[in-house]
């Protein structure tokens, strides 16, 4: 059996403060760090603060039942359809039940910061990033697991995989952790269209210059058919998407770095980054670069995608498969392999800058901590990945030569395969069947070029200033030099940069 495990991966640094508090900020010393505490330190506690009784039934193998867990998360995480089978599913496992808040991916900050601020009960967020937990925090809206973790049998160094990401976890704010990794470190890569290269005569593009050739024989081949051909796409709006891009040209990153001088400077102010963003805009002038740039959604591009109308897409490791199994029964001309990012400027390097690590946090609105802290390690269990990620004949069937055919994901929280879990116990049972070969490929190649440097303080206001401001550069609505002096003179202002 392949081992998801068998490669390091170098922890992400410390997250920072991103954003100005709604709320209250979350609790803690600033003087502990949470990789290095030993002495528990989480409050089971409601909004107020007022410490929750805990309602477990000690003697019983279903301490919590009868609590209602609420879990908030975005569409394209859950699927809608399948909410009502999962909560049955915790309830026949745990005795909890489950109300499931589904958000649209551009709304998930500012509507969870309102729904805690008007104290409306959750208990467990889901799919959220360190970006994410720190603007969180800022808003009081998470509560610290140190001691959850450190008690934790599940979560022990012998059983869990997700240690390795811990510093990521801590709040700069306390030192304290807030959020329990469910997803090793990830990113987007290039996957390309073979079939198309294929029909047309044509190799995976090395370089930049390369790739912008095959995007043009693309569209002057209309290979889509009917008008509807779309070059090169991605799968949300997002700084990682449009890092992804930008890391032909070596940038690592949407977020504010330091130089080796110590002054912090945005990575798409650089002459590099600059350059990227040009290249994107001429690309979407061109008609090669998706129209629906700025709007698309998981569901409209992977319909996209699987219709044939896609040759160059930035995707999960992985998600290959499932669009060229689709192709084989509908007969569309669509077969995607990974592609290694192409070098935009002789010698300098292509980076990856990941979409950095996935986690669950605590809410500070839970009706009852303790049995939300019950409900995230249910669903790292293996009993949880089973019933609620991984279950054979709904997400996946195994084939007679022993090849998986993945059916469908309901929820993401172990990912595509096997690669995106982090329990060890269930990645070394007989439960847990061989990641696949387009899962293993995928990873080599986002490994291969991974790069993600400390997420500094106040990353998160750049990033929301920086996210519109490229985008209108995409779409043409601005020049570069109107970005760079717009964008460098925001981020001065708010003192957010040096330079």
């Amino acid at each position: 059996m392949k081992k998801r495990n068998s490669r390091s991966v170098l922890a992400l640094l410390l997250t920072a403060v991103m954003m100005a508090s709604i709320l209250a900020g979350c609790s803690g010393s600033g003087d502990d760090k949470g990789a290095n505490t030993d002495t528990p330190k989480t409050p089971a506690a409601d909004s107020a603060g007022t410490p929750v009784t805990p309602s477990a039934d000690p003697g019983s193998d279903k301490p919590y039942a009868g609590e209602n867990m609420v879990l908030f998360t975005f569409a394209g995480w859950v699927d809608d359809s399948m909410t009502g089978t999962l909560s049955d599913r915790l309830e026949a496992s745990t005795g909890m039940t489950l109300d499931t808040i589904i958000v649209p991916w551009d709304e998930r900050i500012t509507k969870m910061t309102v729904m805690v601020a008007g104290g409306q009960q959750i208990d467990v967020t889901g799919k959220s990033t360190p970006a994410d937990m720190s603007i969180l925090c800022d808003a009081g809206a998470l509560l610290p697991v140190n001691d959850y973790l450190n008690s934790s049998d599940l979560f022990s160094r012998d059983n869990w995989l997700g240690w390795d990401y811990m510093d990521s976890m801590v709040y700069s704010g306390d030192g304290l952790w807030y959020g329990v990794p469910n997803r090793p470190v990830q990113g987007y890569i290039f996957t390309i269209n073979q079939a198309w290269l294929d029909e047309l005569g044509l190799e995976i593009p090395k370089t930049t210059d390369e790739l912008t050739e095959v995007l043009r024989a693309f569209k002057a081949a209309d290979m889509g058919g009917d008008g509807s051909t779309i070059p090169i796409a991605h799968q949300f709006p997002n700084s990682d998407h449009i890092a992804t891009f930008l890391g032909m040209w070596g940038v690592e990153g949407p977020f504010i770095m330091k130089d080796s001088d110590g002054l912090r400077y945005h990575p798409w102010l650089t002459e590099n980054g600059l350059a990227g963003l040009q290249w994107m805009q001429d690309m979407y002038k061109e008609g090669l670069l998706d129209p629906e740039f700025a709007n698309e959604n998981g569901t409209s591009i992977f319909d996209k995608v699987n219709s044939g109308m896609v040759g160059v897409f930035l995707d999960w490791p992985g998600n290959n498969r499932g669009y060229n199994l689709a192709a084989e029964k509908t007969g569309e001309k669509v077969n995607f392999v990974p592609m290694d990012i192409p070098q935009a400027i002789e010698g300098v390097t292509p980076v990856n800058c990941g979409n950095t690590i996935i986690m669950n946090n605590l809410v500070a609105t839970t009706a009852n901590a303790d049995a939300a802290w019950s409900f995230i390690e249910w669903l790292n269990s293996e009993q949880g990945i089973i019933d609620w990620t991984w279950t054979e004949g709904e997400n996946y069937n195994i084939l007679d030569n022993s090849d998986i055919d993945i059916v469908r994901t309901q929820l993401h929280s172990a990912g595509y395969d096997t690669w995106g879990c982090l329990n060890k116990l269930w990645l070394n049972s007989d439960k847990c069947v061989d990641s696949t070969p387009e899962t293993i490929e995928g990873y080599d190649v986002f490994y291969s070029s991974w790069s993600f440097p400390p997420v500094l303080e106040g990353a998160g206001d750049a990033e929301e200033i920086a996210l519109p401001l490229a985008t209108k550069v995409i779409y043409g609505e601005m020049t570069i030099d109107e970005f760079e002096t717009e964008l460098r003179t925001q981020l001065m202002n708010l003192n957010l940069i040096d330079k």
